[in-house]
């Protein structure tokens, strides 16, 4: 919906919203949600104390340990939505924790013969590669529509 259809005094908050979505910020936060919950069911109040590894990088650390290391970056991600210059560290740790559990499902179908050790691989794999397209394709000026090409045209 054009910004200009809407009520004079909110056209200014949707311009800002509307620039603010161009921005890394939204896949940064979405990132960082989607760590952050990983990380919180890693806990001990959420996981099972019989839980056990399934693939190799949960038998490389304590599944707890896990959960703060995934907590702690998906916490990062999410402030750096605010603070730009954490943004490429934020980018990269969440990034690359996801790329580290989907190869190491990947490597457990392989090793271990998991027929179905893949599937999750291609969850994780699926964000990093999101992410990764979302960040490095750059930040695009909003699209005008109709009168607002018009009203573009007669500023210029």
């Amino acid at each position: 919906m054009p910004i200009d259809h809407l009520p004079a005094k909110c056209q200014p908050a949707a311009r800002r919203l509307r620039g603010w979505m161009l921005t890394d910020a939204p896949a940064l936060i979405i990132l960082g949600v989607s760590i952050l919950a990983r990380g919180i069911s890693y806990t001990p109040p959420l996981m099972s104390p019989h839980a056990q590894a399934t693939h190799p990088a949960e038998g490389a650390l304590t599944m707890p340990t896990w959960g703060v290391v995934w907590i702690v970056v998906g916490l990062v991600c999410i402030a750096s939505a605010w603070w730009p210059r954490a943004t490429p560290f934020a980018v990269g740790a969440g990034v690359g924790l996801n790329v580290l559990w989907g190869l190491s499902f990947i490597a457990d179908s392989i090793v271990d013969g998991s027929p179905r050790g893949w599937v999750p691989a291609v969850s994780y794999l699926t964000i990093a590669l999101l992410i990764v397209w979302a960040v490095w394709r750059g930040h695009r000026d909003p699209e005008l529509h109709g009168e607002e090409i018009r009203d573009a045209l007669r500023r210029d």
